[in-house]
């Protein structure tokens, strides 16, 4: 098997030692061919040990099972046969099998899920322990340490683009509402991305925009399927999936349908986040938000992979790019974790908190009548409503306007949005504005960026 140079360097990483190790490398840059050489490898110098990998869903471990000879399945449905050397199995089926299979080695794929403590538990019935992932941090934020003790770092995914590993793609993103919110609670933002403008825009947005075979990430069961009648009142083919079959097309048999392109448009609630292997997905469309960065990433993995040299389309309808920053921005991965640095606005504050990147932006007293304000932070405009108990909140009637800014310049808008938001360990004020001062971005936004940092009008005009 032929690796690539970056994939070499993995493999020689996992082959060192015995060590608790963790891999990181983009999601489409070809983890499981790593895994497999790792395996084939490991079982040249250990031939009577036993492996058991440990994935989160079923579609994972079909997937493996087409790369390792003399490996059993074991997951809902599939009784394993133990006396094989290779056991594939998903986090819940391994705890049912691996006390009597005692494997020798155990691998784990997409780490980021281990740090639950049912997760945990099954790492412990192998002597060794190595795993690999997109995002070394759990959706909350916390790292894979003491369970694992050191980290591969693979290059970010603007590199692998640059070098043709990953798809080059152009972002289009909106001014997003404003909810009320402690978490990702997408029953809280069905309210408003479910709303009849909010599709009505979703299904405009495609219309206008859109390139080729389209996933759409919705927030609940009732908005994709709100989604998907809309597209079929256009005249547009659109299929819908979730965990609830009773509402949902036929899982495999749509997946499979929309790879071959019988039909454009596949709505999913929280189904493709990971494990979803599509490279001819064109267009991404996010109609939801996540406070998590590592889920974000994940999602936005499934745009990347190349197909037939085309570049793709990440349209963000709900500002995670404003939040997270866009896939180009540089990751900090660690085994430590990360404490999340925006907190969510939540009826207890006095304060109105930008949707698009969480900076305070509004006293709710002052707001008297629906108002529309514009987030110095990140320069999004957005409707606020006043706080009153007698008043129903409803966002029919709400117009939100794709930006006017190209690809290029929104790229630069997010990384002046992250960087305004760091803490003074990361940058002081000074650097905050040299640092924004050569992005891309109109002049009036490098200044509400610097602003939003903290810099004096007087620091501001040194650097325009």
């Amino acid at each position: 098997m032929n690796l690539r140079e970056y994939q070499q360097k993995q493999l020689e990483f996992l082959l060192k030692d015995d060590k608790p190790s963790v891999v990181q490398s983009p999601t489409g840059t070809g983890k499981s061919v790593v895994m497999k050489a790792y395996i084939e490898e490991y079982i040249k110098r250990f031939d009577s040990h036993k492996i058991a990998l440990i994935t989160p869903n079923q579609t994972l471990n079909y997937n493996m099972s087409r790369y390792l000879d003399d490996a059993t399945l074991a997951h809902t449905g599939y009784k394993p046969d133990l006396s094989k050397k290779i056991l594939i199995t998903t986090f819940h089926s391994a705890r049912k099998y691996l006390p009597e299979f005692k494997p020798d080695l155990v691998i784990g794929d997409e780490l980021h899920r281990v740090r639950a403590k049912t997760y945990e538990d099954v790492f412990a019935y192998g002597r060794i322990r190595k795993g690999f992932t997109a995002t070394p941090n759990r959706h909350d934020g916390k790292g894979l340490s003491p369970l694992f003790e050191e980290l591969y770092l693979s290059p970010q995914i603007k590199w692998f683009i640059e070098n043709g590993y990953l798809s080059d793609y152009d972002l289009m993103t909106i001014d997003a509402p404003i909810f009320e919110n402690t978490a990702d609670s997408y029953h809280d933002q069905e309210k408003i991305f479910a709303t009849v403008p909010e599709i009505d825009k979703t299904v405009d947005t495609y219309q206008k925009h859109a390139r080729g075979q389209t996933l759409i990430f919705c927030t609940t069961i009732e908005h994709g399927n709100r989604l998907k009648a809309t597209f079929i009142s256009r005249g547009i083919i659109a299929k819908f999936v979730c965990s609830d079959t009773e509402h949902s097309d036929p899982l495999e048999k749509t997946l499979d349908g929309f790879k071959k392109g019988n039909f454009p448009v596949l709505i999913n609630c929280q189904m493709f986040i990971e494990g979803v292997d599509v490279p001819q997905i064109e267009s991404l469309m996010l109609c939801s938000f996540t406070f998590s960065t590592p889920k974000y990433l994940q999602i936005v993995g499934r745009l990347l992979r190349p197909y037939k040299g085309i570049k793709k389309l990440l349209i963000d309808l709900a500002g995670n790019v404003y939040y997270h920053g866009t896939p180009k921005n540089y990751y900090e991965w660690n085994l430590q974790g990360y404490t999340n640095d925006k907190q969510p606005d939540n009826k207890s504050s006095v304060w109105t908190y930008c949707f698009s990147c969480g900076e305070a932006i509004a006293r709710k007293k002052h707001i008297l009548l629906p108002s529309n304000v514009c987030c110095l932070n990140c320069g999004v405009t957005q409707q606020i409503l006043p706080m009153s108990k007698q008043q129903s909140v409803s966002f029919e009637g709400e117009i939100f306007t794709l930006s006017k800014y190209s690809s290029e310049v929104l790229e630069a808008i997010a990384v002046a949005s992250k960087v305004s938001r760091a803490t003074y360990k990361e940058y002081t004020k000074l650097e905050k504005c040299q640092i924004i001062s050569k992005l891309g971005i109109p002049d009036e936004l490098k200044i509400k960026a610097m602003k939003a940092s903290g810099a004096t009008l007087n620091t501001i005009d040194q650097f325009l």
